[in-house]
């Protein structure tokens, strides 16, 4: 791309090569600006590519053709790129906006006067993520807060950073909380805390043979990986054990990735845990350093970030994400996302905040506003591109605060839950697999389908009215249903039967 390199012209006396040299690639990002020839020239620019008029602006109540600054000739020159250069796209912004010096002159460069190409700037943002660079720290606020880059091009953009990275394939994971309740910590987005007072069931730590039973249950829905969770501080050496015992067994037995949130763990804790086989450990920064004094006082934001330190320390590998929706601001979700960056973690849930009765955070805001789908795919994106080789995964929220736009959400995500969260319900797994396959994508497994799953997957790929062997939506509304509803309407009391396909139905 060319660029004016006369150091007298006006409009780039601030921004000349030598200038932008230290903005050609932050983080690896590319993106350019172009400027729109308006008829202004500097003085002495004797650039080929510069074609703006020649000596002084025009003054107050002056046209520009009587001040001999505007060229007839090169009046075509309005719609044309004149020069461009190299800039990240927050900076390129912020030059459009600015004010240009001159040689003893002034210009006020307004800014239709210049094109901020954001094509260009997300064809950047994917050329750094595909080789494993992230986007600046400005580029990442901007993705969440600037409306004027359009959503559909981001998401697109975010989706060929992951499929270059994992293809179409999505995994499934399947949570299990295998102690619930009776936490003495006090974290306001949980409703197993001391402070909360949410209607939830606490019971101690569930026996080997409901582990391993919910573990069966996992496979046959086609889970990639079981992940257990136990509420509290932190695990005892009993728990451990225990833990230890059923990680092998579940290893054994299903052949299954397993996945364990324990709160808070020393090196010592974490490598018995991969002695057993465990291959991956949670634990969520959950939100920023900044913010983290707003959630929680009885433990640390260094206190979580020194487990992630003990875990990588005994060989397993890292799962951690954060909670969006909990009052911070976007700065606060960037500096995450780097932090997360910084740790290279593999496995990054992304939560949105679900507002349980009873909790004492549970606004689901984030920079004064309200989570919306828009907003939920903006962050997701964001993560993308700061991580694009991990694992993004869709957490908690995903179906209250994406609603409609979930299959949009796998372009930036590769992974999300099914059957429910720690507390709450989520979609069942036929719904989330036929969100998954209707989109276009394929669920990954380490083995074969179940045989039920097997033939709902088909159906589904099938298509046509294969379709609706799946659903049942076809099933024709027999006379007597028919009356029934009419009946209901006007009041009417009938005792007739409810039939669908001749099959009686209460």
């Amino acid at each position: 791309m060319e660029v004016c390199d006369e150091r007298v012209c006006g409009l780039f006396k601030r921004r000349s090569p030598k200038n932008v040299a230290h903005l050609r690639r932050p983080f690896g990002a590319m993106k350019s600006l172009r400027a729109v020839d308006h008829g202004f020239r500097s003085p002495g620019c004797a650039s080929a590519r510069c074609t703006r008029g020649s000596a002084r602006a025009p003054r107050r109540g002056e046209s520009r053709a009587r001040s001999g600054r505007h060229d007839r000739r090169n009046s075509s020159a309005a719609s044309d790129v004149a020069s461009a250069t190299i800039l990240d796209y927050t900076s390129a912004v912020r030059w459009a906006r600015a004010t240009v010096r001159g040689r003893g002159a002034h210009y006020a460069v307004p800014m239709h006067a210049h094109r901020v190409d954001v094509q260009a700037a997300l064809d950047g943002w994917v050329e750094a993520a595909l080789e494993g660079e992230s986007i600046s720290r400005e580029d990442a606020l901007a993705i969440l807060r600037d409306e004027s880059i359009p959503l559909l091009p981001l998401v697109h953009a975010a989706g060929r950073v992951r499929e270059h990275f994992f293809g179409r394939d999505v995994l499934i994971h399947q949570l299990h909380n295998v102690q619930s309740g009776a936490c003495p910590e006090d974290c306001g987005y949980c409703g197993q805390s001391q402070s909360s007072t949410a209607p939830i069931q606490a019971y101690r730590l569930r026996r080997r043979e409901e582990i391993i039973a919910e573990a069966q249950r996992a496979k046959e829905n086609g889970a990639y990986r079981y992940c257990m969770v136990l509420s509290g501080r932190g695990p005892s050496d009993e728990e451990i054990n225990h833990m230890a015992a059923c990680i092998r067994e579940v290893k054994d037995r299903f052949g299954l990735r397993t996945c364990l949130s324990a709160g808070l763990l020393d090196e010592a804790k974490a490598r018995r845990l991969a002695d057993a086989g465990l291959d991956r450990l949670n634990h969520n920064l959950n939100t920023s350093e900044s913010h983290y004094g707003e959630i929680c006082t009885t433990h640390t934001f260094a206190d979580r970030v020194n487990t992630l330190s003990a875990a990588r320390a005994a060989g397993l590998d890292l799962c951690s994400g954060l909670i969006v929706g909990m009052g911070e601001g976007f700065e606060d979700l960037v500096e995450v996302a780097s932090r997360l960056r910084g740790f290279e973690v593999p496995s990054i849930p992304v939560n949105f905040l679900v507002p349980i009765p009873g909790n004492r955070v549970r606004e689901s805001v984030v920079a004064g506003r309200p989570i919306t789908p828009r907003l939920a795919l903006r962050v997701l994106c964001m993560f993308r591109f700061v991580n694009p080789k991990a694992e993004i995964r869709i957490g908690a929220g995903r179906e209250g605060h994406l609603r409609s736009m979930q299959a949009l959400a796998l372009h930036p995500a590769n992974s999300l839950f099914v059957d429910g969260y720690l507390l709450t319900r989520g979609s069942n797994t036929r719904d989330t697999i036929a969100m998954i396959v209707d989109a276009g994508f394929e669920v990954r497994l380490d083995g074969d389908w179940p045989e039920d799953l097997a033939r709902f997957v088909a159906g589904l790929k099938a298509g046509g009215s294969a379709a609706f062997d799946i659903d049942h939506s076809g099933e024709v509304i027999r006379d007597d249903r028919r009356r029934v509803r009419n009946a209901r309407v006007s009041g009417e009391d009938t005792p007739a039967a409810l039939s669908v396909n001749g099959v009686a139905m209460e």
